[in-house]
């Protein structure tokens, strides 16, 4: 929540408007953060519920890991298409990964197929989550008016022009 809300601060009215590039630089910190405390809290679910890989409870964790990281992926554009104000994916991608959730849960519940309850719903996350993910990238690769390449702010030729300004924005994190 903290890197999102400092790249939605970008204020227009102090004429200090942020680019793409720059919102997006600190929108993929969050890839690494989220990776590690995903893992950590992981481990910590483990360590105090003593489980084996086997329980249903861990196999539940791990899952949910995995729609924890798939939303991950999707969170730099979400950031990008809240600052450039794309409200419409939201819109789409967010009631269609919910739809597909509770349809997801119900057809494993209902359809009276053999697996554990908590399995299910950690599936059910997993199918939200990688709507949430494909609605996002597919969005930004198909329809916006943005290069593929500049998605992705980490690249080779990309030269920094002002480091001291990155600071500013990530001093909000601190």
């Amino acid at each position: 929540e903290g890197f999102r809300r400092a790249c939605l601060r970008n204020n227009s009215g102090s004429g200090d408007v942020l680019s793409d590039e720059e919102i997006l630089k600190v929108a993929w910190m969050i890839i690494p953060f989220g990776l590690f405390v995903t893992f950590i809290g992981s481990l910590f679910v483990f360590r105090i519920k003593k489980l084996k890989l086997s329980d249903p409870y861990a196999k539940a964790t791990l899952i949910i890991g995995f729609a924890c990281i798939l939303e991950l992926l999707a969170e730099p554009l979400y950031i990008l298409s809240q600052t450039k104000k794309y409200y419409i994916i939201r819109v789409y991608t967010e009631p269609a990964a919910t739809l597909l959730r509770c349809l997801t849960t119900y057809i494993f519940i209902k359809g009276h197929i053999k697996v554990e309850k908590l399995v299910v719903f950690a599936l059910s996350q997993v199918v939200y989550a990688a709507c949430i993910f494909i609605g996002y990238w597919a969005y930004f690769l198909l329809f916006a008016n943005i290069r593929t390449f500049d998605l992705l702010p980490f690249r080779p030729d990309y030269q920094e022009t002002d480091p001291p300004r990155r600071r500013k924005i990530c001093s909000c994190l601190v």
